[in-house]
């Protein structure tokens, strides 16, 4: 096959049989999912080029699916002109029918994934919601443990406690905490520490 200029077009012209055999089972030829297929320079002294093409094609009659083919472009080449000008390609083209249960089939395979997906995707919502309220009564619950209680050794943001002298409480913070305070120690009103954690325990 030459796909003269543009591969596309070449590639319509070399399925045209397909193409009509679609409209006289009174369908219409739909283009599936677009593969690249390589094509290299005649003299192998340019690089390749690639061109997006459907790897397979469907007729479509009454919104059912009849039958396919799959696309194969192979032995790509393509060469420049002596005149200049857009890229001559030259490649094999191979089809593969495929008749209306493997399609049917596929359909129902790529459906029930889709479906398996999504079922997962929603338990995973509810797993991290769940997740996110427990994490919040945490954090609540080691908020008012640590205001009421302070102790030595506790965790709270960027540091531990090292001390405690109410109101007060010193906290030496960790290197997240360094950086962002530009100290290694600080003095805190116990009244507003928080958990160092997401989730405290």
């Amino acid at each position: 096959m030459r796909l003269v200029n543009d591969a596309a077009r070449g590639l319509g012209l070399a399925l045209r049989p397909i193409s009509e055999r679609c409209v006289a089972d009174g369908g219409r030829l739909v283009e599936g999912q677009l593969k690249r297929f390589e094509f290299k320079e005649i003299k192998e002294r340019r690089q390749p080029v690639s061109a997006a093409l459907p790897g397979r094609v469907v007729c479509s009659v009454n919104d059912r699916l009849a039958w396919g083919a799959d696309i194969d472009v192979t032995d790509g080449t393509y060469f420049v002109p002596l005149s200049g000008g857009e890229l001559l390609y030259e490649s094999v083209v191979v089809t593969r029918f495929i008749d209306a249960a493997v399609l049917a089939d596929e359909a129902k395979r790529e459906l029930e994934g889709r479906e398996r997906l999504a079922t997962y995707l929603q338990d995973q919502r509810i797993a991290e919601d769940a997740r996110a309220k427990e994490c919040t009564a945490l954090r609540d619950a080691y908020s008012k443990r640590v205001r009421s209680n302070p102790q030595i050794g506790m965790r709270v943001q960027f540091g531990i406690i090292i001390e405690v002298k109410q109101p007060l409480a010193l906290v030496q913070y960790d290197s997240i905490g360094v950086r962002m305070k530009g100290r290694e120690q600080e003095w805190i009103l116990v009244s507003s520490l928080g958990p160092g954690e997401d989730c405290p325990r």
